[in-house]
């Protein structure tokens, strides 16, 4: 059924950063998965898993770019370079994008000749060609023309790239994810892996060259190699202090020291040995180090996985903030409110609480807090505003100032995983976990375990005095306090019994998202299975479902996006035609104003009102004024109110590829899109103090 929370009072605080009333999309996002890093002078540019932030080192002020405001393709940045005319190059999953710091270019399978739109590597050579990893091969791109390689028409071992490197004679360096490393002098090819050479791991990372041409492997699970052209030179936990042999991120400072990210901390490799920076020994905000960057001023930028940026001299760490609110994680699972207006998100790096009276955030975390783990898999709340959460250790009560972890140590948890928790009318909690399904009605414990088909529970839904259960792969288990009754492929018309979510409706049927069956529903009689092949579901997995007002599904799919469905009719929103910032959706909510919430896996949260949400992200701090496009969508006319008293120098509307549709100049109060196609496009909007991109949608 629908889940409620009210958040007025963090609508009126995000009204304050941007005035987004005639928005329909917002969201936030943490930033705290960094991959990706680009010196520009005074600008130092940010790849994370929710888009693109421009940093400026002298003054500290930010911008945001991402699907929703600018021409990026996609919001999960693998890789950052910068060519000499100033041009930023973004490897995304959807696609290469080039920005020139006004115009936008975006390069797919569509309009080019990528082998494939999942770009996982950059590199730029002596001749500003440059070189694209994908997912599907290796692409060559000169500006005009593109040369591919792969596995059927060239030496390439395989076509999933993670890492390019070009030396000082030009010869292109390729680590690959499962087939070793591979040298291309332009004409030759030449394959190194465990077989004929000293790798240990056939995974390929990271690479890094030396001064003098040496070349530094990194890899997944087998440590550091080096190669000087003839000799092989091991580093592992079993012969060196290198943090961890899950290698993520490698470069050489200005001298010549090796910095390695691994799974396990930050290591600092010299003639003199080893120094190892983890969390429990020094400001290292997270163990999984996945980008690294030394400046001009020796100045060490290190990118974590769930931990955000910071950088060291080696004497001071300094955080540097990478999000748009006080999201602490950009994987959602989890999100409700308290009666008193309190928001509160779970998420994998930690909870994160909204106070809409003091208009402020508050993550918690394992650091400052009794929360036994960050990764924050569901929460619910009591009738007495406790907050019930499940985390990978155990379960959490959270009241004031007071934590509680029930786990298998001290009480009669039958797990300490826990994936969900419901509470039912009497105020019994439900906790679903690795092993077996939990009652805890305060005083005792009852644990259901054996008689489950599988104990891993990963769904709970309450109708009255009837528990529902979802499991990872033993189907659907219904129990009236007494009886268990179970449902299954082979007994009814359950599409999977691999099961991810549940919720029932107010006539009392119970729809089931499945991981890969597609979504059911059972209204205790008669099944009707929805799936790709019978309807317009976009993703046969079906993570999250709410249901709002009026009845009508709001389904959450993972590589999907969100479909709507209200009984007959569907409409698909995904990163290319709306706001939604990832099409991996988590977790899907509905609050008391009819505003959507979708979590997503590493692309934070987007939030959607078809009548308008008076919120808005501050989505590029370097916006100093406000110019509102109207009506958006829009059919023939469009208008444009600068209310800031600048005089409006330049008007440019792109399309998605980048295309120039229209441009002006001078005080332009109306464009006439009559003759647009519908879509999707980018305003580019510049004044005598200020520019800003927005972006426009053409409907007919």
């Amino acid at each position: 059924m629908k889940t409620k929370f009210s958040l007025l009072a963090l609508w009126l605080v995000f009204a304050l950063l941007v005035n987004a009333q005639d928005n329909e999309w917002g969201n936030y996002t943490s930033g705290n998965y960094v991959y990706a890093f680009a010196n520009d002078g005074e600008i130092m540019w940010i790849g994370t898993s929710s888009g693109l932030v421009q940093f400026n080192r002298n003054t500290g002020s930010t911008a945001f770019y991402k699907t929703v405001n600018s021409g990026m393709p996609g919001n999960l940045v693998n890789a950052l370079v910068i060519d000499g005319y100033g041009t930023k190059w973004i490897a995304t999953t959807n696609g290469l994008a080039s920005f020139d710091g006004e115009s936008w270019t975006v390069y797919n399978m569509a309009n080019s000749d990528l082998p494939g739109n999942i770009i996982t590597a950059l590199a730029l050579d002596d001749d500003g060609v440059l070189w694209v990893g994908t997912s599907s091969g290796l692409a060559e791109f000169d500006g005009v023309n593109w040369t591919v390689y792969d596995t059927d028409n060239s030496g390439l071992p395989a076509n999933l790239i993670r890492a390019i490197v070009v030396d000082e004679n030009g010869t292109k360096w390729i680590g690959t994810w499962s087939e070793g490393l591979a040298e291309f002098d332009g004409v030759n090819w030449t394959v190194y892996n465990t077989d004929n050479s000293g790798l240990p791991n056939n995974g390929i990372s990271s690479l890094a060259l030396t001064e003098t041409g040496v070349l530094w492997v990194g890899t997944y699970g087998g440590g550091i190699v080096s190669f000087d052209g003839t000799y092989w030179f091991l580093y592992d936990e079993s012969n060196s202090e290198i943090p961890g042999d899950g290698v993520m991120s490698l470069t050489m400072d200005n001298y010549q020291a090796l910095w390695v990210g691994t799974d396990h901390g930050l290591g600092k490799f010299t003639d003199a040995g080893w120094l190892v920076y983890t969390v429990s020994n020094s400001e290292l905000p997270d163990d999984n180090v996945s980008a690294l960057f030394v400046d001009g001023n020796d100045l060490l930028w290190i990118g974590t996985e769930g931990g955000g940026l910071t950088t060291f001299d080696e004497t001071v760490w300094t955080h540097v903030n990478t999000s748009n609110s006080g999201l602490s994680g950009d994987i959602v699972v989890s999100i409700t409110s308290d009666e008193n207006q309190q928001c509160w998100i779970g998420t994998y790096s930690g909870l994160t609480q909204f106070d809409g009276n003091q208009i402020d955030f508050t993550v918690y975390n394992t650091d400052n807090s009794g929360l036994p783990s960050n990764h924050v898999n569901s929460i619910a709340i009591d009738e007495n505003g406790a907050k019930w959460m499940g985390t990978l250790s155990g379960l959490v009560r959270f009241e004031g100032a007071g934590w509680e972890t029930y786990n298998m140590a001290n009480s009669g948890m039958p797990n300490n995983y826990v994936y969900v928790v419901a509470i039912d009318e009497n105020g019994t909690k439900w906790i679903g976990t690795y092993h077996g399904l939990a009652a805890y009605n305060d005083t005792d414990w009852t644990i259901y375990d054996t008689v489950l088909p599988n104990d891993f529970v990963r769904a709970i839904a309450i109708e009255g005095n009837i528990v529902w259960v979802g499991m990872q792969a033993g189907g659907v288990g219904k129990f009236d306090g007494t009886n268990w009754t179970f449902y299954n492929t082979e007994n009814s018309g359950l599409p999977n019994d691999r099961i991810r979510s549940i919720v029932i409706d107010e006539v009392g049927t119970k729809w089931i998202g499945t991981k890969g069956g597609g979504l059911a529903a059972f209204d205790d009689t008669d099944w009707t299975v929805y799936s790709t092949s019978n309807s317009d579901l976009p993703n046969n997995t079906v993570n999250a479902i709410s249901i709002d007002d009026d009845g009508t599904k709001w389904i959450g799919t993972y590589g999907g996006g969100v479909a709507k469905f209200d009984g007959t009719n569907w409409t698909i929103f995904n990163m290319s035609n709306s706001g939604l910032l990832n099409n991996y959706i988590l977790s899907v909510a509905i609050d008391e104003n009819d505003t959507k919430w979708f979590g997503t896996d590493y692309g934070g949260a987007s939030v959607y009102n078809e009548n308008g949400i008076p919120i808005g992200i501050e989505e590029n701090k370097t916006k100093n004024s406000l110019v509102v496009i109207y009506p958006n969508p829009a059919t023939d006319e469009l208008n444009l109110s600068n209310t800031t008293g600048a005089t409006i120098r330049k008007i440019t509307i792109y399309n998605e590829s980048g295309k120039v549709i229209w441009n002006g100049r001078g005080e332009i109060n109306k464009v006439n899109v009559s003759g647009f196609v519908p879509g999707y496009y980018f305003i580019d909007i510049k004044t005598d103090n200020f520019k800003t991109t927005e972006k426009l949608i053409i409907v007919k």
